[in-house]
């Protein structure tokens, strides 16, 4: 089944078709000082009625390209707040954790709750990779 449908009257040519569920014509109308030739008068119908297609399916294509290009955007603001937030907690948990072994070093604890805080904190530490 062709895509086209012709409609033809005295000295013009109408081309439908649809696009996205909503019809599209081309018309070609012949001058009154020229002779009317039909198979010309389709192929030049036609050939209006698929460039009103393209159009329209140009115009919805650029704004899904926008639309993409917008939430691209975004998302890389995104990114960037929480690249940052990343950076800022692994400095504070790494400054965290080397305060916490020199309080785990220092003389103040016995050798065997030295032994235990750095088990856990070993722990935690691997948890957190």
């Amino acid at each position: 089944m062709s895509r086209y449908k012709f409609i033809v009257t005295d000295n013009k040519v109408i081309c439908l078709s649809s696009y996205m569920g909503r019809r599209v014509r081309g018309i070609a109308k012949c001058s009154p000082n020229d002779e009317f030739d039909l198979e010309f008068g389709k192929q030049l119908a036609r050939a209006r009625c698929d460039a009103k297609v393209l159009y329209k399916r140009y115009q919805r294509a650029r704004a899904m390209w926008d639309e993409a290009d917008n939430r691209l955007y975004e998302a890389e603001e995104y990114m960037d707040k929480v690249d940052d937030y990343l950076y800022h907690a692994e400095g504070e948990y790494e400054l965290a954790v080397n305060e916490l072994q020199e309080l785990l070093n220092a003389e103040t604890l016995g050798k065997d709750a030295r032994e235990s805080a750095m088990e856990n904190l070993k722990a935690m530490h691997d948890d957190c990779k």
